[in-house]
């Protein structure tokens, strides 16, 4: 299977997908609910049956989901899972959708020249953690949109590669700066998109103890928010 990613022409950002397909749980109680970020995995059919967890957790589907966004078989597709745990008579564990939402995964991009200029315009930085797998970085932003019932897709997200440096004991510090067209869109509200980065995707071979740096033009200016790995 292939891991689903975002890809425009030229630009190899992604867009901003805040699509969301809910589900009925049949006991109507969210009081055990849990929310996770997921791979989550389509058979032959382009249905979701299966997901694993941030926590490399892997659970079955109590009920295959089918949605507008997911229509590639065989692959994976990052995503948001709203979910109750439930076990089977198997002793292991089963996941009740009660909701999904695709989570837009970075393409990363490098410069076609050292003085590119990238666009930045700013955005609300609310937080940035890796993923206990290891495999992904994750954002969390708020993009500011014209009315609330904007689309944010029309704003475009990507993520370029500026460079690595290494420290005389040889770790890597790799940069990345967060692509953002507004794109006109009017400013007054806000909109909350999450976006991960896949630490594969890097265009660098980097290791336990290496740094990932994450430039961000926020509205109270330039940010840098660093992960270790």
């Amino acid at each position: 299977m292939k891991l689903k990613k975002f890809i425009l022409p030229l630009l190899l950002a992604i867009v901003v997908s805040c699509q969301n397909d809910a589900y009925d749980t049949g006991d109507g109680s969210l009081s055990n609910m849990r929310v996770d970020f997921v791979e989550a995995k389509t058979n032959s059919l382009s249905t979701i049956t299966s997901v694993v967890t941030d926590d490399d957790e892997s659970l079955s589907l109590y009920e295959p989901i089918s949605t507008s966004w997911a229509t590639v078989p065989d692959t994976i597709y990052r995503a948001l899972l709203y979910y109750n745990k439930i076990s089977s008579n198997t002793n292991t564990y089963l996941a009740q959708a009660i909701a999904i939402s695709q989570v837009p995964v970075f393409s990363i991009a490098e410069k076609k020249a050292p003085n590119q200029e990238i666009l930045m315009d700013p955005v609300n930085f609310i937080s940035i953690w890796k993923s206990k797998s290891g495999k992904y970085i994750n954002l969390d932003l708020y993009l500011k949109v014209g009315n609330l019932d904007d689309d944010a897709s029309l704003q475009t997200l990507g993520m370029f590669f500026d460079g690595v440096s290494i420290s005389s004991e040889g770790e890597k510090k790799v940069t990345l700066l967060l692509y953002h067209d507004q794109n006109g869109m009017p400013e007054y509200y806000s909109s909350e998109v999450y976006a991960s980065i896949p630490v594969d995707g890097i265009p660098q071979e980097l290791s336990q103890g290496d740094i990932v740096e994450v430039i961000i033009n926020t509205y109270d200016g330039l940010i840098s928010k660093t992960i270790e790995l």
